[in-house]
């Protein structure tokens, strides 16, 4: 990490520490440590985690790749099974403790934090990630899902992945499903 860049990760961190941050200061800190991190570091299990989250502040449009779109395709996998044979949909949560990573991130760059200080911020630093995530399109190639994208739902502060089916009328045994839903799974 070269110094002028860490200058803006210390600064920033005083700033989350301080309680006088935005969004915006979250975003610019992601962005700094997912460029500053090696590839030996971000294949770290925990690290790797929090690196999708990252990618999803420098790329907010639309994602192909990484851990949410890998767990987004296989739900709409399921659900389209789920659907066409009968069966279940089995779905995984986004588990993650933002907090937990960006300490051990801090200590792998050596970046000065104060944890009492970062953890009073604990619930607006997930306010502003879950705030990232709403509205990202996530592009899955299944010919019978229409939309994919992510729900910040804020009034219970959870991130969901909404998918709007694309019109079909299946025959499972003696029942006739047919519509055009739009579902919502919990991802965190």
């Amino acid at each position: 990490m070269i110094d002028k860049v860490k200058r803006e990760v210390i600064t920033k961190i005083e700033k989350i520490e301080s309680g006088q941050f935005d969004c915006d200061d979250i975003r610019l800190l992601f962005v700094y440590l997912r460029d500053s991190l090696s590839e030996a570091d971000k294949s770290i299990e925990s690290i790797s985690k929090i690196i999708d989250i990252f990618k999803f502040c420098a790329h907010p449009n639309e994602r192909n790749q990484g851990r949410v779109f890998n767990i987004s395709k296989k739900i709409a996998t399921d659900f389209v099974n789920s659907i066409t044979k009968g069966g279940r949909v089995f779905v995984t949560l986004f588990d993650i403790d933002i907090l937990e990573t960006l300490e051990t991130i801090f200590e792998i760059l050596k970046i000065p934090y104060k944890k009492d200080l970062l953890e009073r911020q604990r619930k607006r630093i997930m306010l502003c990630v879950y705030d990232f995530l709403d509205g990202v399109k996530i592009k899955i190639d299944n010919p019978s899902v229409e939309d994919t994208y992510l729900f910040y739902d804020r009034k219970n502060n959870y991130v969901f992945i909404s998918y709007k089916m694309k019109p079909f009328n299946n025959k499972i045994g003696n029942l006739t499903i047919s519509g055009s839903p739009t579902m919502r799974f919990r991802l965190m």
